[in-house]
């Protein structure tokens, strides 16, 4: 790598583009080139035969014609090689991403710039805002999506296989967890996948809790994998969910949330917190361990998923690191039998959300996610 541009990733408006512009003037140059060089080439041939004493300069256009054919059909790949020299910094997060990526998915970078709402002209350094689903969040700081009703009952099991994928299509790949969750209005299982399943990229947290939430709601078979394939192509060479594009890929599987940043308080985020269990509504947070270090493990951020307030008051939660609920308690991870001690404070609402993510992970992030059924 031998430069580091200052701009945001390969959703910047201008970048994005651009790369897709140039490289279909590319694609059409690689069909329509080599045909032409090929026409000329039987055309030169055939002087060369009919006019053989002019054998040394024929043969060098040949020769320059041939070295032609083959640039041109190679030229996408040329290019790639060529842009991967350059790194682009994201001004969203830090992250970096290779120059040649974001020309390699550049069709698709395209069509997801197209689909977003604010296609981030300005300046030209603008990242492509994928946008919330509310237009007036703080407002609607209270459950009136549509829900399940309240919990009737909640049971977990951890460390199980699922033959369905939806923690991972692996052979060895398990769940972290399986939540079977009754609410007044019917029964929902949570599938989240577990860190170590195969294939995963870094940041693997707030796709394993979307991808639960997502299965639970639209009643599907996706897997983590599934999401992050489909998240890579909008952010190469990263974790999925950088930045914003957790919105977008809310968007995509057309699911009913709201996404809130540092704009959600801590009282307000209690409040939320609250409603959505007496809705049956689920609810992704975002910590950090310089809050609650028991939450975040090793991580300094870690994404779970609010299921339920028990009769004393405690959230009570699923994330993708073979977590009990809360409390001090021994568990077998089964996968590699090794046995571990994990301990979860126990924490009421108003607790929980004096650990929820930062002004400056959270705006690239979130600090909560409130979502609706069908």
């Amino acid at each position: 790598m031998i430069n580091l541009l200052n701009m945001t990733e390969c959703g910047n408006y201008v970048v994005g583009y651009f790369l897709s512009t140039v490289k279909s003037v590319v694609t059409v140059l690689q069909i329509v080139a080599p045909i032409a060089l090929i026409i000329s080439l039987i055309i030169s041939f055939s002087k060369l035969v009919i006019s053989p004493e002019n054998d040394k300069k024929g043969l060098r256009g040949i020769a320059f014609k041939c070295m032609g054919i083959v640039i041109f059909f190679f030229l996408p790949w040329i290019i790639e090689l060529a842009l991967n020299t350059f790194v682009l910094e994201s001004e969203n997060d830090g992250a970096l991403y290779l120059l040649g990526s974001c020309w390699k998915y550049s069709s698709e970078i395209k069509e997801a710039l197209d689909n977003a709402e604010d296609k981030g002209v300005g300046n030209g350094t603008t990242n492509t805002q994928f946008g919330s689903l509310s237009t007036d969040k703080l407002s609607q700081a209270v459950a009136t999506g549509k829900g399940m009703g309240p919990v009737k009952s909640i049971h977990i099991d951890y460390n199980p296989h699922d033959k369905s994928g939806k923690c991972g299509k692996g052979l060895n790949d398990f769940c972290a967890s399986i939540a079977t969750v009754e609410y007044e209005k019917g029964t929902v299982k949570y599938y989240t996948g577990n860190q170590t399943n195969s294939g995963l990229l870094p940041g693997s947290c707030r796709a394993h809790a979307l991808t639960s939430v997502i299965n639970a709601i639209k009643k599907t078979n996706m897997s983590t994998l599934d999401l992050q394939n489909y998240m890579y192509k909008l952010t190469p060479n990263s974790g999925v969910l950088i930045g914003k594009k957790l919105d977008k890929a809310i968007q995509h599987y057309n699911i009913k949330a709201t996404v809130y940043h540092s704009e959600l308080q801590p009282k307000k985020a209690a409040q939320i917190i609250r409603n959505a269990v007496k809705n049956g509504q689920p609810v992704m947070v975002f910590v950090q361990n310089k809050s609650c270090s028991d939450l975040a493990g090793i991580s300094n951020h870690h994404a779970h998923i609010i299921l339920n307030i028990d009769k004393n008051d405690h959230v009570v939660m699923v994330d993708s690191c073979n977590k009990k609920l809360y409390g001090s308690e021994e568990w077998v991870n089964k996968q590699a039998g090794i046995k571990k001690h994990v301990s979860y404070k126990e924490r009421t609402p108003e607790e929980l959300v004096q650990c929820l993510s930062s002004k400056g992970v959270s705006d690239s992030y979130y600090r909560l996610i409130l979502f609706e059924f069908d």
